[in-house]
């Protein structure tokens, strides 16, 4: 069937019909950036419908999270094809011109972290260009290990891989990355996780997420306090003040040593950033990665 990529994917499938969104971002990259955001714009309105029951899960999710669907769809998709936009043009970005599309504060929280040679987890979210933070970083000369799932598709996952690593950064595989990081944290490298990534059920526990109980893994908060790594909270949020995004990296996260807990501190700074940007939360492809009761 030559159009059975417009059928919608199983449930659960990461960014939905990758088969046809690997071209779809390749043509973003040569465009003026005007036009490449209009054409982000009207993939991701084609994909809200052949996807419609992706498209209802995001509906839910928001309603979940105390937002009108209708008053944020627009600033949800206006937000998303930036990302894909940017994203596609990371091969252009150099360390002369990055200055020009990121603003980097906080950076004293970071070098402060990764001075006391015990490694560095940064821990972030799907908000804002979590690809564009990590590429910056380094750019900047702070390369770091990006902890990764797997794409259901081969082609947009060697695309996807080989943007993620142009600056520097490599990459470790979700599954079975316990060692990995161990090893990185060991050597006063640094590892960036998202901690609102998919947990498979049953997860290590739940947490309060967005107004619905999430699946969560308790990962990061064990690493930290089994290696001493000090957790630094970072996201990459776009400021239409500033036409930019900008870089930020918080205070170290303080690691009590209780998984549970820490894991829910994490969640509840990550929901505050969401609450201050909602627009920039990645609500639209599948919203409802661990909320087992929509």
């Amino acid at each position: 069937m030559p159009f059975d990529w417009l059928s919608e994917p199983p449930d659960g499938a990461l960014t939905g019909a990758l088969r046809c969104w690997r071209p779809a971002l390749q043509s973003l990259q040569a465009p003026p950036l005007p036009v490449a955001l209009a054409m982000a714009r009207c993939y991701l309105r084609l994909a809200s419908r052949i996807m419609p029951r992706r498209r209802k899960r995001t509906i839910r999710s928001l309603e979940l999270a105390g937002y009108d669907p209708k008053l944020m769809e627009r600033a949800v998709i206006r937000s998303t094809a930036r990302f894909y936009a940017t994203f596609a043009r990371l091969p252009q970005l150099t360390k002369e011109s990055v200055s020009a599309r990121v603003r980097i504060e906080g950076g004293e929280h970071y070098r402060q972290a990764k001075a006391r040679g015990r490694g560095v987890l940064v821990a972030s979210g799907h908000i804002g260009h979590w690809e564009l933070g990590a590429h910056v970083y380094a750019l900047a000369g702070e390369p770091m290990s990006l902890v990764i799932r797997s794409y259901p598709d081969e082609g947009y996952e060697a695309l996807a891989a080989r943007y993620r690593t142009l600056s520097g950064n490599r990459l470790i595989s979700q599954a079975g990355a316990a060692f990995e990081i161990a090893a990185a944290l060991r050597k006063g490298e640094t590892v960036s996780m998202l901690i609102d990534a998919n947990v498979p059920p049953p997860g290590d526990m739940e947490v309060d997420f967005l107004g619905a109980k999430v699946r969560a893994s308790t990962a990061l908060a064990r690493m930290a306090a089994c290696t001493g790594a000090t957790v630094i909270p970072s996201f990459t949020i776009w400021s239409e003040e500033r036409r930019r995004y900008t870089a930020r990296a918080h205070p170290p996260f303080p690691i009590t040593g209780d998984a549970r807990e820490d894991t829910r501190g994490l969640y509840a700074l990550l929901e505050g950033e969401v609450r201050r940007h909602p627009e920039q939360w990645f609500w639209i492809f599948d919203p409802c990665w661990a909320r087992p009761y929509i």
